[in-house]
């Protein structure tokens, strides 16, 4: 599957490719009746523990933004991981929309006797972040890549499903809801 397969089947795609790096990256892949729009993060020093792409996804007046995540394995202690990770979630999750934070975090999260794991868990907990994927998403039968939304719009993920291997890792497609912006305009009658 490519990007020409995905476009042909009434799809679109974007990536962010990885910095000063060959092969790799992030990428959505979205109907083509949504408007998608990459949302820049120029003005802030990147993490060092993960790579991200930020996409605002729209279709008329619904909103959902999209955190997607690599964090890179063996490089740094999961301590400093969860530092930048809730760094950035507190930033982001006040962007006007739906947040929806998912990808490969390479912490092996249904794993409860890996205390990296159950650090993590609590971390992301606290945050009042709640967890979707409940399957393996590794040729090796582990869940590497999550998908989190705030525990208040944990019904935004209706569902998620394993798409085929394009890796080691399955593309996961997801059905979301995408909420509608609160009205405003209030009329009283006196």
């Amino acid at each position: 599957m490519d990007a020409t397969d995905v476009k042909h089947q009434g799809y679109k795609c974007d990536f962010v490719n990885r910095p000063k790096k060959h092969g790799g990256g992030l990428a959505i892949v979205y109907k083509s009746t949504i408007k998608c729009e990459r949302i820049p993060r120029h003005n802030q020093s990147p993490p060092v523990t993960f790579e991200h792409g930020s996409w605002q996804l729209q279709k008329t007046n619904q909103t959902l933004n999209v955190e997607l995540f690599y964090r890179l394995p063996g490089k740094d202690p999961i301590s400093k991981f969860i530092s930048e990770f809730i760094t950035y979630v507190d930033k982001h999750r006040l962007n006007q929309g739906n947040p929806l934070f998912a990808g490969d975090f390479n912490v092996h999260y249904h794993d409860v006797t890996n205390i990296d794991t159950l650090d993590f868990q609590a971390t992301t907990q606290a945050m009042g972040l709640h967890q979707h994927m409940e399957c393996a998403t590794h040729r090796q039968g582990h869940t590497l890549d999550l998908v989190f939304t705030p525990f208040t719009l944990r019904g935004t993920v209706l569902s998620i499903t394993q798409g085929p291997y394009l890796s080691d890792h399955c593309m996961l497609i997801l059905t979301v809801s995408m909420q509608r912006h609160p009205n405003v305009k209030k009329h009283l009658q006196l």
